[in-house]
């Protein structure tokens, strides 16, 4: 082991480590993990009987908790005060104190004062007013300045994560916190989302270049920032990644070399990739970290310093987090309403969509039978705006506007702006975009009059979508990008995330593949890390798209399958018959002709038992469209027109004009002109009241061929013909007013 561990370490070594909250947990830190705190925190949160269900929720991230008992319950995180009672340093952080004051460096995303304590503990009355704990923007700007650390009298801990306190100064530092989602996405630049702030990359960069990384404590999930840091920076000379096993004897520890990327963990394969693509040593090493420092790294780095003796007191001496919290106000006396809010949003945020609606229909009892107005309006808003909601859309409209009606009695804009958005999100499903868009228009303004920056996301994604729909690429992306840049300032990642997604498919659309699929990438990404899986089910089925649109079928399969797998674990049954869907027309694609049909069967079969019409129609149109392709004509019409039937039923004009308009090919085909042209009529005449310019042109265009084909009348043909490229001029496509020139010449040609 020694003889492995000289080839690692070098005498000429200088080090710097990163560490997390495993470090702190040891007596006679005994910091409660992040694990404990949810679980004592629910308990006191939620509803008594929701509180087993929630914990044993294993995607449950530490972060989004936190987030919803910042909202409801505890602006300030009081919470964290508890870490005031843990001041009594372990032996980890005394190695890690004794390498500050030897001028190694200390990172930590920790929030606790664990190492500050030890520095004072080792340090003389005049040496610790030089401790300097790095925690805000100013201090990180101004440390940056210094040449050379090493030469400087300070003793420093960078605070990554910050903290609420400098307990050295005792200055008030609670802004520097980085707990909640929302603060985990705040204050990045464009590109920015999974890295650190930029004003703390240049001194972190400094004190990490040419030394050799050592990790401790840490288990690579906080990905928003750290790992894509260091995969960013590549200054250091080699990376040594303490995972830490309880087992403590020296025998235990493993040396562990990686040869490729399978069956690898998240922090092996950063090790793992980092070796390979920049050619610097990694090492991850298995060990019980306690007695890895002491045992072996105290003597190889400190060298002649002596291990300090730690006193390990009774842990009765340290107060029970579930007693502390009890005495705080926040958390005595909880309502039941707040409870049952809580509740619902843990649920929503973990796309738990049935428990959420459950949770909030019994809140909403509760607070009608309490005349709690704010909280009848907030449960009905709720209630009425999940998704994969099972209510009509006139019910639904109904409960939002019972909401907006108790939020304007009781003033509450962003309550009012809420049912806004809700409102006209229901309009655009039914295709009725105008009216969406004017709903979310006044959800816009609402938040612009009261200078909400925070509160335009939702309505600036919404109208970004709206204008994709109808056609309005441009104007798509420029509120697409707005809500990015909000975002970068405020810090909600799921509404980066989507944004992110829906410039993804802007780009698809129009052709722009390479430069789509980074941006469905990123937005994965951000789904990955908040462990919403409803969002990763969409992302991979554009992705999927994408590959399919490249070639790349393998990738495609790969990420419909992917996407398939997460949709069936979690019972997302739209999702489920979409992925299906796709999987059976890449099957179509490559002449699995079988294959295609059984898929698609799967796909129906899931449409009518939840009665998914739009998603029916889709499926039997990719069903006639493949007979059609197989010159099976007769085939093709009966699917068609057996999905006109259902379009019919929902009555949605988007997916009526889709079937007609593959009806009118079929006909086109058996050379049945005149119905041809017949179906392009009735077409136009759904789309006369829209403002799709697109899709009328494409249809005059459509419908000017078939006339002529079905009365020879050229002069009438040519009329229709020239009417489509004025509106493709509007349009700018110069490339399909081109081939209109051709259509018009080839019946000039024709007479």
């Amino acid at each position: 082991m020694n003889a492995i561990i000289e080839k690692i370490i070098e005498p000429s070594d200088k080090f710097t480590f990163l560490v997390g909250a495993g470090i702190s947990i040891d007596n006679p830190g005994n910091v409660p993990s992040a694990k404990k705190f949810v679980e004592n925190l629910t308990k006191l949160c939620v509803p008594a009987e929701e509180i087993n269900l929630i914990l044993q929720k294993e995607s449950l991230r530490y972060e989004v908790f936190v987030e919803q008992i910042q909202r409801y319950i505890d602006k300030s995180l009081k919470f964290l005060d508890f870490l005031e009672t843990r001041m009594k340093p372990n032996l980890i952080h005394y190695f890690l104190s004794h390498n500050i004051i030897s001028k190694n460096h200390v990172i930590t995303t920790n929030f606790d004062y664990l190492i500050e304590c030890a520095l004072m503990n080792l340090l003389s009355i005049g040496e610790k007013k030089q401790i300097n704990p790095i925690i805000l923007r100013k201090q990180y700007l101004d440390i940056n300045q210094i040449k050379d650390l090493a030469k400087s009298a300070q003793y420093l801990l960078f605070k990554l994560h910050g903290s609420k306190k400098n307990i050295i100064t005792g200055e008030n530092t609670f802004e520097s916190l980085i707990t909640t989602i929302s603060s985990l996405g705040k204050d990045r630049k464009e590109g920015e989302t999974f890295t650190i702030e930029s004003y703390k990359k240049g001194i972190i960069s400094k004190v990490i270049k040419d030394r050799v990384l050592i990790i401790l404590g840490y288990s690579g999930s906080d990905d928003f920032d750290i790992t894509p840091f260091l995969k960013e920076i590549i200054l250091y000379k080699k990376i040594i990644w303490i995972d830490h096993i309880l087992k403590t004897e020296l025998e235990d520890i493993e040396i562990k070399h990686f040869n490729s990327d399978l069956n690898l963990s998240k922090h092996e394969k950063f090790l793992y990739n980092i070796q390979k693509k920049h050619n610097i040593k990694t090492y991850l090493i298995k060990a019980n970290t306690k007695t890895f420092i002491s045992e072996i790294l105290w003597a190889k780095i400190l060298q002649s310093i002596p291990i300090t003796n730690i006193k390990v007191d009774d842990d009765t001496e340290y107060p029970d987090f579930g007693e502390w919290i009890n005495n705080l106000n926040e958390y005595k006396n909880i309502d039941i309403i707040t409870r049952y809010k809580f509740a619902g949003y843990i649920y929503y945020s973990l796309s738990d969509w049935k428990n959420a609606k459950r949770v909030w229909q019994k809140g909403l009892e509760i607070a009608k039978s309490k005349n709690n107005l704010r909280g009848e309006a907030e449960f009905l808003t709720n209630v009425a705006s999940l998704p994969s909601n099972e209510m009509t859309s006139s019910k639904s409209l109904e409960m939002l506007e019972a909401a907006k009606k108790l939020y304007t009695m009781l003033d509450d804009y962003e309550g009012e702006s809420s049912c806004l958005n809700n409102i006209g999100a229901i309009y655009s499903n039914k295709a009725d975009i105008k009216n969406a868009i004017n709903f979310y228009l006044q959800s816009l303004n609402l938040n612009e009059r009261h200078d909400d920056l925070e509160g335009s996301t939702v309505p600036l994604l919404n109208l970004g979508a709206a204008q994709g729909k109808v056609g309005n690429k441009h104007k798509a992306l420029e509120y697409y990008q707005k809500v990015i840049d909000v975002v970068n300032k405020t810090g909600d990642l799921q509404y980066k995330a989507q944004a992110l997604m829906n410039i993804g498919v802007v780009y698809k659309e129009s052709g722009e593949n390479e430069k789509a699929l980074n941006f469905l990438e990123e937005a994965l990404q951000i789904d990955i890390l908040l462990g919403t899986i409803p969002q990763q089910t969409v992302r991979l089925n554009h992705i999927g798209l994408i590959h399919q649109n490249l070639g790349d079928y393998d990738k495609a399969f790969e990420s419909f399958n992917r996407g398939l797998d997460l949709a069936t674990e979690i019972d997302d049954y739209e999702s489920e018959a979409s992925l299906l869907h796709k999987i059976g027309n890449l099957h179509d694609l490559l002449n699995n002709k079988g294959e295609a049909i059984e898929i698609w069967e799967k796909a129906l079969k899931i449409c009518e038992e939840y009665d998914m019409i739009r998603d029916k129609v889709s499926i039997l149109n990719s069903m006639g469209f493949s007979a059609y392709n197989l010159g099976d004509y007769s085939d093709a019409l009966a699917l068609f027109n057996r999905a006109l039937e259902v379009a019919q039923i929902n009555g949605v004009k988007d997916f009526i004009i889709e079937t007609y308009d593959s009806i009118a090919v079929v006909s086109h085909a058996l050379q049945d002109y005149e119905s041809a042209y017949k179906i392009y009529l009735k077409i136009l005449d759904l789309l006369k009241d829209g403002d799709n310019v697109e899709k009328k042109a494409k249809y005059l265009r459509s419908m000017g061929i078939s006339y002529y084909s079905y009365t020879g009348d050229d002069e009438t043909a040519i009329g229709i013909l020239k009417d489509a490229q004025e509106l493709f001029e509007r349009l700018g496509d110069s490339q399909t007013i081109g081939e209109i020139e051709k259509d018009i010449e080839f019946i000039h040609s024709s007479d």
